[in-house]
């Protein structure tokens, strides 16, 4: 085999890597744990009913924790870093009758200090469709119940509920090891070019 085969093989397995890295890489995670503001976890792991906190762990099924008007809560994503997230939230009657709303922040430490990277309001009127960024990377996300201020004569408010957290989702960073690959792919072929041009020379 020639050089320039070689140099076309390692190629061809270095693009191989990068999509294997890239694919799982940007794949959503979903949130995995949740704490109350003092760092406590929260849940037994059995889904209950609308009041129980496992629900907000959960891929998007319709069955979601409702929150207490104010509540924060802090969730997170297997100890995983994301740079944005999205929230699916679920309403089962008119949307515009029953506007209910949070904040969110993102941290690195669950009883260190937290970035709202959302000033205004999530409002529930329609359903999330694109990720947000974050502006970094975090490994936890804060949500916190605005109901009350945003709409304060609200059905909501009314009822004494705030915001139904379907399930919430980030997308997370490449594994170590699929850089270390990549990495290690890119020096075979730099290798392999250099060695075929010290033997042209």
């Amino acid at each position: 085999m020639n050089f320039s085969k070689i140099s076309a093989f390692a190629a061809l397995i270095a693009s191989g890597v990068v999509g294997f890295a890239a694919t799982p890489a940007m794949a959503a995670t979903f949130a995995s744990e949740v704490y109350d503001m003092s760092g406590n976890p929260l849940g037994d792991g059995n889904l209950g009913d609308r009041f129980d906190v496992d629900n907000a762990l959960t891929p998007p099924d319709e069955k979601f924790y409702s929150m207490d008007l104010g509540e924060s809560l802090i969730f997170g994503f297997g100890g995983k870093k994301f740079n944005s997230f999205k929230l699916w939230e679920t309403t089962l009657v008119n949307r515009q009758d029953w506007q209910e709303t949070v904040t969110v922040a993102v941290g690195n430490d669950l009883s260190g200090d937290f970035n709202v990277i959302v000033a205004d309001n999530i409002l529930n009127d329609e359903a999330m469709t694109d990720h947000i960024d974050v502006g970094g990377m975090y490994k936890f996300l804060k949500i916190t119940d605005t109901t009350s201020i945003t709409n304060p004569g609200g059905n909501a408010v009314n009822d004494g509920n705030g915001f139904d957290i379907d399930a919430i989702a980030v997308k997370t960073t490449p594994e170590p090891t699929s850089i270390l690959g990549l990495l290690a792919m890119s020096g075979l072929g730099a290798t392999v070019v250099r060695k075929r041009k010290q033997n042209l020379g």
